[in-house]
């Protein structure tokens, strides 16, 4: 099966305060942060359908040591290709309906 990643403008902007809010808290926390990121990530593209979609298709893979989700939507696009689209990396106490612009 064929996977297509493609990612929301906004997702660059969610990365980048978060790993500069962790480095202020421990210099190097937000380079950890981020290699955290890549390994949810990595679990989407592995299973993108392993988490349940929410009533408008959303899904949601938490990063394992800090408390953040991506929010992503799969959508099939044929018969053996699927498109992933991450809409959001998202501190979990954030309440996701901020998100829905983004949906």
């Amino acid at each position: 099966m064929s996977l297509k990643l493609t990612f929301r403008p906004e997702v660059a902007h969610d990365l980048a305060s978060g790993a500069t809010w962790y480095d202020r808290q421990v210099p190097g926390l937000g380079d950890e942060f981020l290699g955290e990121y890549r390994l949810a990530l990595d679990k989407v593209l592995e299973l993108p359908l392993a988490q349940a979609a929410d009533s408008s298709g959303m899904r949601f893979q938490r990063l394992k040591r800090f408390p953040y989700r991506i929010c992503y939507r799969v959508q099939e696009m044929g018969v053996q290709e699927m498109e992933i689209l991450v809409a959001a990396v998202f501190h979990m106490r954030r309440n996701p309906d901020r998100l829905s612009n983004r949906r």
